[in-house]
Formats: C-alpha cells, structure tokens, sequence
C-alpha cells in the first residue's frame, strides 16, 4: 500500500502531529527542522534576489549586508511570499489547515526565523 503524503512528511521529520495546540510548539517542532531541511532553497533564493536587485551587496560590510537583506524582505513580496511557501509547501494536511487559521501569526515568526538565519549566515548569500 502507498504511503500518503501527509506519513511521508511526518516519517521524514520523525515528529509526531500532536503539536497542533501551542505556537510556540509548532514552531520548534515543525517551522524549525523544515526551515532547517529547507535552508540552502531559502539561501539561494535570496542571494538570486540579491544579485538582481543589489550587485554590490558583497562588497558592503556586515553591518550594511544585514541592513539590506531586511529591507529586501521587508520590501520585496514576492520573496517574501516565497520564502514563507518555501516552508508552508512541506507542512501536513493537519498542519496546512493549523497555519490557516493562524497564518498571520505563522507568517510573522517564519519570516523572523527566515531573517535570524539568513542574519547568521551572511557569508551563504555571496
């Protein structure tokens, strides 16, 4: 019998669905490992953004580099947008229907946890 998508999902990140009552328990056990899984996507994705729209972005110092790549993702939404479906796209049928109802707050703490790693890694986006 074929697995369905939502077991594959779940076998794969080696969690369990019952964290669907806390946010901040959502975020660790479900936005975390996917942003994790999906870091290199957002990475490339952002640097491509970069590369369009701030060709000297490398030459800049780490300080300017930080101050860039927020106002790139507080201004563009289309990136934005992206790099939220990014991790929404890996989430289950249960969760996809947990951040529907709370996709505001969701969206919120994906892009600060975008924002922190990308942050923290800087050198990934030259």
């Amino acid at each position: 019998m074929e697995q369905s998508r939502d077991s594959k999902l779940i076998q794969a990140r080696e969690v369990s669905e019952d964290h669907l009552n806390n946010m901040d328990v959502f975020e660790q056990h479900t936005v975390s490992p996917i942003l994790q899984f999906q870091s290199s996507l957002i990475y490339s994705q952002v640097k491509n953004a970069l590369q369009e729209q701030y060709k000297a972005f490398h030459a800049w110092n780490q300080k300017e580099q930080k101050r860039v790549v927020k106002l790139l993702l507080s201004q563009d939404l289309p990136l934005r947008k992206s790099l939220v479906h990014t991790i929404t796209s890996l989430f289950t049928l249960r969760e996809f229907q947990y951040y529907q109802k709370h996709e505001y707050e969701i969206n919120k703490r994906v892009s600060k946890l975008i924002m922190n790693r990308l942050n923290q890694n800087l050198e990934k986006l030259l």
